[in-house]
């Protein structure tokens, strides 16, 4: 029994989780994307997530915007009677302004420390085979492509990057949480249709949607994406992802509760 349990401490021991955060726009107008990233540095924290394991890629420039009411703070969710947490105090941001670039992402998920000298923290993903990673993107997007400040990040570039991973062992399980519009469906049809990522989870608007228990709306998307040509169907999967804008905050901490959960298991 004491052999059991000596080697289930141990392998314990030898688990890490990480976390890669990143909002790809700039300016006050794109409040939310930064605000979202560093709510969810807040909640990682506050779950137990060490700083050293995060690592934060944020253009930094809202909470000291000329436009910011709040100087030096940012709110993620206001109350009724105030603006709300300053979800700014505490955060390590690792790579800002010109460093955040599609480049320097793909580096830091591939654990190329050469790509990222003199930029930053030059932190990247240490992880190993026996470690569980998430990763929170948030911003604008496209068929195929999110954005970042001044330039794009296509899916192919992606998915050779998580190829990349899977090869150096970077990760036992990994959670990709992607907040952006129609890419969603790009990718994710890339991913699923690819056998090589077993464990990647990718969250789907429809996986918010049973979430929340909207079934029938999960279901009418589902059969939606089914189909040949989605783009006839625009107006639907715009008013869906107005509708997930609306409900995200609320489900927010049952997401990240969730992937905390189970990066533990």
């Amino acid at each position: 029994m004491k052999v059991i349990v000596l080697c289930l401490l141990l392998a314990l021991a030898c688990c890490d989780n990480w976390a890669v955060l990143i909002a790809g726009s700039n300016t006050y107008s794109n409040y939310r994307h930064q605000a979202d990233v560093f709510h969810a540095y807040q909640v990682l924290r506050k779950g137990g997530f060490p700083e050293d394991r995060i690592i934060t890629f944020a253009y930094d420039d809202i909470a000291s915007s000329t436009s910011n009411p709040f100087k030096g703070k940012v709110f993620n969710k206001p109350t009724y009677a105030d603006p709300g947490v300053d979800v700014y105090a505490g955060v390590k941001i690792d790579y800002t302004k010109g460093e955040v670039t599609p480049e320097h992402f793909m580096a830091v998920l591939e654990g190329d420390a050469s790509k990222v000298k003199g930029k930053g923290t030059g932190r990247v993903l240490e992880s190993s085979g026996e470690d569980n990673i998430f990763i929170f993107f948030s911003d604008h997007g496209a068929p195929g492509l999110i954005a970042f400040p001044t330039s794009k990040l296509y899916a192919t570039q992606l998915l050779e990057t998580f190829t990349k991973m899977q090869q150096k062992k970077k990760y036992k399980k990994l959670v990709f949480y992607l907040e952006v519009y129609i890419l969603l469906f790009s990718l994710a049809n890339q991913v699923q249709c690819s056998l090589n990522y077993p464990t990647i989870l990718v969250y789907m608007p429809f996986l918010l949607l049973t979430l929340l228990n909207l079934h029938g709306a999960a279901t009418a998307l589902l059969t939606m994406l089914s189909k040949e040509n989605t783009s006839n169907h625009a107006w639907e999967i715009y008013s869906l992802s107005t509708l997930l804008r609306t409900l995200k905050k609320e489900i927010w901490t049952r997401l990240l509760a969730t992937s905390l959960k189970q990066s533990r298991n």
